[in-house]
């Protein structure tokens, strides 16, 4: 069953959610192709793929430079490509056993638990969503960039699964991580 969810809300949270475009690929030496220089590229996303197809979203408020996130091993990074063009189709199924794969190479990497967090909010499994994106901020260390696109899909995952005061609490992270970054 899809709950009705404000435009607005969803479009905030997930027009910068890290939407599985190479935001965990290794980095070429000498190029700015890293995990940071890549999550801030898709925080600045306006669209944003719902499982009931509605792209509506606003573009959010920029975001501080954070350290670069390490780089993946060669095997990791093909299989994050492999999954972002599956998920790009709309096989998420695939997506999300190519990005499994990938975490078992790295399951450290707060990026590839985020881009399953994604690709379970794609399939409409909003509690594993929100479950994926707590374990990718538990992981993410002192990148506030990435805690605050996982906050974002964990309040509108929760509001999708009727959840309010845990949506509203969510929502709360969100502000308070948008202090900090404004600091």
């Amino acid at each position: 069953m899809m709950r009705k969810v404000s435009s607005g809300v969803v479009g905030a949270v997930l027009a910068s959610s890290v939407l599985l475009s190479a935001c965990a690929t290794t980095a070429e030496p000498g190029s700015s192709r890293n995990g940071a220089a890549n999550v801030e590229r898709e925080t600045s996303r306006t669209t944003t793929d719902r499982p009931n197809g509605d792209s509506s979203a606003s573009a959010p408020e920029e975001t501080a430079p954070q350290a670069p996130l390490r780089a993946l091993p060669a095997a990791a990074a093909e299989l994050v490509r492999q999954a972002e063009e599956a998920s790009a189709q709309g096989r998420h199924d695939e997506a999300a056993s190519l990005l499994e794969r990938a975490l078992r190479i790295e399951p450290q990497h707060p990026v590839l638990w985020q881009n399953l967090a994604v690709v379970r909010y794609r399939q409409g499994d909003y509690a594993q969503a929100e479950q994926l994106a707590m374990r990718s901020n538990r992981l993410s260390g002192d990148y506030p960039a990435l805690q605050l696109t996982n906050w974002r899909l964990i309040a509108v995952s929760r509001e999708l699964r009727g959840d309010t005061q845990g949506a509203a609490a969510a929502a709360e992270q969100v502000q308070q991580l948008r202090a900090v970054g404004s600091r």
